[in-house]
């Protein structure tokens, strides 16, 4: 310290030193070249300690030590550091083992009365579990740190994961309470806002984002609140480019594989519906709507019996419907006897499933009373005729349908056409007749509704005009 002397002042107190101290006074103890004052009293109270100019015989501002120690290993003596209106700068309470500042009354064993600044601030470091709570009025647990599950709670003291957040909502928006929130302050420039990252390690020593969340401001209008919601993935390769995935705009319009939908839900690519692998319907690349498994559906091709022909000697007359009390509804058709005929043809629609079995069917009533329950025959006889082929040898299946009802309208199926190699635009053939049954023969006509055949579908039409 140069031409610095010293001296502490003690009142009633012998103070001593290891070296180069020498007893001024019984109340004062001057240091002439010490580097270690010891007190050595049975009361441990200083009063002043002062430094010294011994040019001019001045007391010097400034106290510079490299280590001190009060009270070492006696009873319990609480020490005061002051300041110039500060009675309690620094305050030891010996009795508690609390240290204060701004407090002559410590709670704990460090408190603080006043505010707190520091640049880094490490607690607990290597040590043992020791929890760490930080309070507000009101708020027991405004941030707390569960040391022995490694946890961290905002608003409570027993976080149930690493990041634990709870506490009465902000409700600025309707149907969304609020917790945390995240804004950046970087100009009002489209795409800017507020993101959450969410990753992890790819390998043993890096992480990287793997996804993304980010509310957005819209576009770059001063004043325009508008925001969009994104969320995106990262792909491998090239550096993990991020990919948006999906983006909600300030409209309501959902756009996925898209950030600028232009419908309530825009899907750019395949779309898919249904379970993984089995059952589901699919929007393709081109927007054609394609079913699979179970989410094939069933639908008719069919023809008004009226429509169809039938030559010369096989031809049915014509005969009127018959309502439930056997009034004549005013509306006709062929009413067919056994060996009467009729033919005609339909084109396999181009939203028929391709390959797949089909179902011929007849629809009719019987206006005289059966008397019990009596016998129609069908037979079918029919042909596939495929563009640049030549026709299919013909094929005959039989079906018969019990009536036991008056005006009765039945549904005769006939067992299954296999449609292995039968496509869009083949022409069915066929010729549907009345022969003779098994037994009990129903001896009134068969009223021809209509004819057609149950396909199963797959798209709703074809890609290309004359293939699926």
């Amino acid at each position: 310290m140069g031409g610095l002397k010293g001296f502490v002042r003690t009142p009633g107190v012998d103070a001593r030193t290891r070296r180069n101290f020498s007893q001024l006074a019984d109340d004062a103890a001057f240091i002439t070249d010490s580097t270690t004052l010891e007190l050595v009293s049975g009361v441990a109270e200083v009063q002043d300690l002062f430094l010294r100019n011994d040019a001019n015989d001045t007391t010097v501002g400034i106290l510079t030590m490299l280590g001190f120690s009060v009270n070492p290993g006696l009873a319990d003596q609480d020490s005061v550091i002051a300041g110039d209106t500060e009675a309690n700068l620094f305050y030891v309470d010996a009795g508690n083992d609390r240290v204060g500042i701004g407090t002559a009354t410590p709670a704990t064993t460090f408190d603080v009365v006043g505010e707190l600044s520091a640049k880094n601030l490490t607690i607990n470091t290597a040590e043992a579990d020791l929890d760490s709570r930080f309070a507000g009025s009101g708020e027991t647990n405004l941030l707390f740190v569960d040391a022995g599950l490694d946890r961290v709670g905002v608003g409570t003291g027993v976080p149930s994961l690493r990041f634990d957040v709870k506490g009465l909502p902000n409700t600025t928006f309707t149907n969304c309470p609020l917790l945390v929130q995240f804004h950046t302050t970087t100009g009002y420039v489209a795409g800017m806002g507020g993101g959450i990252s969410l990753g992890g390690m790819y390998d043993a020593t890096h992480s990287t984002t793997f996804g993304y969340v980010a509310g957005l401001k819209e576009n770059g209008d001063i004043s325009n609140t508008s925001g969009k919601l994104v969320f995106g993935t990262t792909v491998n390769g090239a550096g993990g480019a991020d990919k948006t995935r999906m983006t909600i705009l300030s409209t309501g319009a959902v756009g996925i594989n898209t950030t600028t939908p232009d419908a309530k839900l825009q899907v750019v690519g395949d779309c898919k519906f249904g379970d993984d692998n089995t059952n589901y319907s699919t929007f393709e690349t081109d927007g054609t709507l394609v079913f699979t498994g179970d989410a094939t559906v069933w639908d008719d091709i069919n023809v008004g019996g009226i429509n169809l022909f039938g030559p010369l000697g096989l031809r049915p007359d014509i005969d009127e419907f018959l309502d439930e009390v056997g009034a004549g509804a005013g509306i006709y058709t062929y009413a067919l006897a056994v060996g009467e005929a009729l033919s005609g043809s339909f084109e396999m629609e181009h939203r028929y499933k391709e390959g797949t079995n089909f179902t011929f069917h007849v629809h009719w009533q019987g206006i005289v009373d059966p008397t019990g329950t009596k016998k129609v025959q069908w037979q079918l006889t029919y042909t596939i005729g495929k563009t640049g082929e030549t026709l299919d040898a013909k094929t005959e299946i039989t079906i018969e349908t019990n009536i036991d009802t008056q005006y009765e309208f039945n549904q005769s199926n006939f067992t299954a056409i296999t449609g292995t190699d039968i496509d869009i635009e083949d022409q069915f053939l066929f010729t549907l007749e009345r022969i003779a049954a098994s037994a009990n023969e129903y001896g009134g006509d068969a009223l021809l509704a209509t004819v057609g055949i149950h396909i199963e579908i797959d798209t709703v039409g074809s890609r290309q005009i004359s293939a699926k």
